[in-house]
């Protein structure tokens, strides 16, 4: 007989209850109490017409435990006291270690550093500076001593720039200090990865030309220091953003094209956990961003999953992912990358899928071959836009109206783009070489920036 309700693994219900709690408590703020009342409701609701199954109602209460816990864990966060940094303002000395080599556009860099005194007082936290930019690059590791005014971050009329900077652990802004100084280094386990990252992006400007290097370094590497601005708000304009920095997708891809090739030499359950052994440290050299911290949980269950000739469906190690990072780090979900990479994947997993099959339902059109393809692409960057559009919405008060066409589009050339970086990573290792093949492997990420930058020439 039928079940009258589709069973949900118990599990990923109380991983989902737990993200739930964290998210409502962000964006309502409500006590907990009221968060406690609301679930107990609701978990009441839905178990009167299932009274009699005492292992629902047990799942259904600890679901509702789940989402109280949930919001404890957001607002014991939200409310932990400020340090000095936070509460700093007006002219003051400073000294913080480099968190990532700066961002550098035309005669300004914007530098990021993790504060270690105030004044002369230890402090902990960030701040961000705007300061000319140097004649000789400044890097992720040095450690600044400088003069400057702290103030609070600017209110920006379409984003929570504010909100953005604090989800960082940035507090405070400064422009132009007086007086600046390199005061040493700071070394630790991320040194050699970010050597390892300059290695590669200087190789793929050594193999291509400007700005295909600047799209290529990004795509692999999660390099975005050099992507030239016109060409980064023709990016913003289509919605392809996602595609040039190092996300979810980029760890789905690299990784199946190396089992892919690591099966041809191994047997492919070795090739996948040989792989993941290796991820934590592509993970490391494209700098744990959210999104990719993200993925790469996820990889880790489905290779896991697979191995063991399980079929447990996508979406399921999403809700996991999602939970463990906002268990370890709540204030997590209010940063603008990670929203977007999680409400994306769920268009690319639960909402693309339904598209498709309907599509190919109606045209009916098989499910192999060129056409399906087609409907494929369509639907996954359909699905994706469809529910990342509350966030951009939210986010940046910005549309766009090309993005479903652009994305369908660049796909394809996504992919070979990232085959392509990789290829011009190795090429740039032998100077011989690397020129003679420079026109071939330029063709994809310039045929990838012609098409973005005409479809941000349309209207809308």
């Amino acid at each position: 007989m039928t079940p009258p309700y589709p069973r949900v693994p118990a599990l990923p219900l109380l991983a989902g209850a737990f993200a739930t709690g964290v998210v409502g408590a962000s964006l309502f703020g409500w006590p907990w109490w009221t968060v406690a009342i609301g679930a107990a409701a609701v978990a009441g609701i839905g178990f009167v017409p299932v009274v009699r199954k005492r292992i629902r109602l047990g799942l259904l209460l600890a679901a509702a435990i789940f989402v109280i816990l949930g919001h404890a864990r957001f607002e014991a966060s939200n409310q932990a006291p400020s340090d000095l940094l936070a509460s700093a303002r007006g002219e003051h000395e400073i000294v913080g270690v480099i968190r990532d080599d700066p961002r550098v556009r035309g005669l300004y860099a914007r530098v990021d550093l993790d504060v270690e005194r105030v004044g002369g007082h230890q402090a902990d936290g960030g701040v961000r500076i705007t300061m000319p930019a140097p004649l000789n690059p400044l890097r992720a590791g040095d450690r600044l001593r400088m003069f400057v005014e702290l103030e609070d971050p600017p209110e920006l009329e379409d984003f929570d720039y504010a909100g953005y900077l604090a989800s960082r652990g940035i507090f405070a802004v400064g422009g132009f200090p007086e007086t600046w100084s390199i005061e040493g280094r700071h070394e630790d386990w991320r040194t050699p990865f970010r050597a390892t990252r300059r290695r590669l992006n200087a190789k793929i400007e050594r193999t291509l030309p400007a700005p295909e290097s600047a799209l290529a370094a990004g795509v692999l590497v999660g390099e975005r220091g050099t992507m030239p601005e016109d060409l980064t708000e023709a990016l913003r304009q289509t919605g392809t953003t996602h595609l040039v920095v190092v996300s979810g997708q980029n760890v789905a891809l690299l990784l199946g094209i190396a089992i892919s090739l690591l099966t041809l030499a191994v047997l492919r359950r070795r090739a996948a956990l040989t792989l993941l052994l290796a991820l934590p440290a592509y993970v490391a050299l494209v700098g744990a961003d959210p999104p990719v911290v993200r993925a790469a949980v996820m990889a880790v269950g489905i290779v896991i999953a697979s191995v063991m000739g399980r079929r447990t469906p996508g979406w399921i190690y999403l809700v996991y992912a999602v939970a463990v990072m906002l268990a370890l780090d709540p204030p997590l979900v209010r940063d603008v990358a990670f929203q977007l990479s999680a409400t994306a994947t769920v268009g690319v997993m639960v909402v693309a899928p339904s598209i498709s099959a309907f599509v190919l339902s109606r045209l009916h059109w098989p499910e192999v071959g060129v056409r399906a393809t087609v409907v494929q692409l369509a639907a996954t960057a359909t699905g994706a836009t469809l529910v990342v559009l509350p966030v951009q919405v939210a986010a940046f008060e910005r549309v766009s109206i090309v993005a479903i066409p652009a994305n369908v589009i660049v796909a394809p050339l996504y992919e070979a783009t990232v085959f392509v970086a990789a290829l011009a990573a190795l090429a740039g290792t032998n100077e011989v070489t690397a020129p003679a093949a420079r026109p071939l492997i330029t063709f994809v990420p310039s045929a990838f920036i012609w098409i973005v930058e005409v479809m941000a020439s349309l209207p809308g």
